[in-house]
């Protein structure tokens, strides 16, 4: 396969790394259900796959670093999520006390 800065930028790369499902509707990679089944649920994985299929031999930080990126994002979404879960839950107030005031 041909190398990947051939014919995408770093705004490209970086577009993968950070908004991973946006960036890969504009990829020119035939949409088959596998495709779209990893968009769908786990679309770092998808790129580092894809990365390592096609750029494995020409250019192989790109596919390490597409898999430090994957794995990496993967984790840090499903720890900030429950953080924010987690959150949530404990500033829920069950039974607020009223106090009235006269004046």
């Amino acid at each position: 396969m041909e190398n990947f800065w051939l014919n995408n930028s770093i705004f490209y790369a970086l577009g993968l790394a950070l908004f991973p499902r946006f960036s890969l509707l504009f990829c020119n990679i035939p949409g088959t259900i596998l495709f779209w089944l990893g968009w769908l649920f786990l679309p770092r994985i998808t790129i580092a796959i894809l990365a390592t299929i096609f750029y494995s031999g020409t250019n192989p930080f790109l596919v390490i670093f597409s898999w430090i990126f994957a794995l990496g994002g993967e984790s840090a979404e499903k720890k900030y999520g429950y953080k924010i879960t987690k959150n949530k839950k404990s500033r829920k107030i069950e039974n607020p006390e009223y106090e009235v005031i006269d004046e």
